[in-house]
């Protein structure tokens, strides 16, 4: 939380009858005070957060099926609406990955065998190592727990 205390400059009051530039001055500097006030929170550092991700779907699937998941983003223990994520698999040939908004579609192939989902959260202020999961998918001829 910061707090700005706006005070009149030395000098005449703003009126209709000042030159224009030094009425733009004037407008200039409201609207400079105003902006630093409602965006004092942009301007100071948001300090590194704790992030948490936490894939919720199936981890055993059949041959030939789909089957949607989600990703919870927690930033200090609170869920962060609509993250921005990345997800690939290691064999795509097995289990292929469509995103959609805070999860996805997992795809499965024809073939047996077990493919890890890298689970990236993408973010602007997190520059030198971005939260990563890495999920273990199963897939079997006869199934799982999972449509």
């Amino acid at each position: 939380m910061c707090a700005i205390t706006l005070r009149r400059l030395p000098g005449p009051p703003y009126s209709m009858s000042m030159p224009p530039p030094a009425r733009a001055l004037w407008i200039l500097l409201f609207v400079l005070g105003a902006a630093a006030q409602a965006g004092c929170d942009v301007f100071s550092a948001p300090g590194l957060q704790d992030i948490d991700l936490e894939y919720v779907g199936c981890t055993r699937l059949p041959q030939d099926t789909t089957a949607a998941f989600l990703v919870i983003v927690r930033a200090d223990g609170a869920p962060l609406a609509d993250p921005r994520l990345a997800v690939t698999s290691s064999d795509t040939g097995l289990v292929r990955v469509t995103l959609a908004p805070g999860g996805g579609v997992l795809e499965t192939g024809s073939s047996n065998g077990q493919s890890t989902l890298t689970i990236r959260f993408l973010s602007s202020w997190v520059t030198d190592s971005a939260p990563t999961l890495a999920q273990n998918i199963q897939v079997n001829p006869g199934g799982g727990g999972c449509p």
